[in-house]
């Protein structure tokens, strides 16, 4: 078990994302066929520095390490097939 003892990093970062799609249809039919593409971009963090570790062998010994920073972000194609009861 970690335990954080740092602040929260608690900042306002702008979240994004662009989604962009194609759908397959005929006229006559209730089966449609469609993919899509979107990229999401939800911001930067970063964590604390301070950590007190809860295992045995350490008994809640605290110690300093590198804050984690990153982006979050990702890519996805999404292939569907769509049906209509009508």
């Amino acid at each position: 078990n970690v335990t954080s003892l740092a602040n929260n990093n608690i900042y306002k970062s702008l979240a994004w994302r662009i989604e962009t799609g194609i759908r397959f249809a005929s006229l006559e039919s209730n089966l449609a066929f469609g993919i899509s593409y979107r990229y999401y971009c939800g911001g930067q963090f970063e964590s604390g520095t301070r950590y007190m570790l809860n295992d045995t062998f350490n008994q809640g010994n605290i110690y300093t390490l590198p804050a984690w920073k990153g982006t979050l972000k990702t890519n996805q194609i999404k292939l569907y097939i769509n049906v209509s009861f009508d």
